[in-house]
């Protein structure tokens, strides 16, 4: 049986497999394929990942990073602001530490060229003096650690493993006010395999800084 877009109908046609979970079949020149819903990026594996978080119910996937249990002291899905939000709560040095969580995007690897990250932040902490607090979101591929290097707004960097990483990040960020980190993705062959997104805060100053962030919308789109 064929739909009127000409391929034949989703479900009742042995030539066409149904479309994966969070995504809507479609017929594109007369071939069965899918596309993935809203808040979701294709998968080289054909399937759909994760790519928007407003954290209305959980941390949607997001766990810290071994590398920054010891300075991590909360994290959580909460209500600030009237807003529901991943809290990152860390009490950080001055030896390169920072406060990183992950969640998984795409098991496979998936593109991102042209595609614009952002998030929304609001910081509170101790008095920075002359330091400086870096806010950012990370997309990673297989093999590369988590890292805040890079410059904004948005820049490729070597992980420790030497892998291709990219950075939307908002510098100097000032405390008690929403602020939105964006920056947009080149269009490259390395923005092809990305499996991970990272959110991280980073104090450049002589600790310890007693520091919270609170993040809400994070959208590559």
């Amino acid at each position: 049986m064929v739909g009127s877009s000409g391929c034949p109908q989703w479900g009742t046609a042995s030539t066409c497999q149904a479309a994966p979970p969070n995504a809507s079949p479609v017929c594109t020149s007369g071939t069965c394929d899918f596309a993935c819903n809203t808040n979701y990026m294709r998968c080289r594996d054909a399937t759909c990942g994760l790519a928007s978080r407003d954290f209305n119910s959980t941390v949607e996937g997001f766990a810290v990073s071994s590398s920054s249990t010891s300075f991590v002291t909360d994290f959580r899905q909460e209500t600030f602001s009237s807003r529901t939000v991943m809290t990152l709560k860390a009490t950080l040095g001055s030896a390169n530490q920072a406060a990183i969580v992950v969640a998984p995007i795409c098991s496979q690897g998936g593109s991102v060229a042209n595609k614009t990250i952002t998030a929304d932040v609001y910081l509170e902490g101790d008095a920075l003096g002359a330091d400086t607090v870096t806010l950012g979101v990370g997309l990673l591929r297989n093999g590369v650690a988590e890292d805040v290097s890079g410059i904004p707004p948005c820049a490729t960097f070597l992980g420790p493993a030497g892998g291709k990483a990219f950075c939307s990040t908002k510098q100097n960020v000032i405390q008690g006010a929403w602020t939105t980190i964006t920056g947009t993705l080149p269009d490259t062959t390395q923005t092809d395999a990305v499996t991970a997104v990272e959110f991280f805060m980073y104090f450049d100053g002589n600790g310890p800084w007693h520091g919270i962030v609170h993040v809400d919308n994070i959208k590559i789109m």
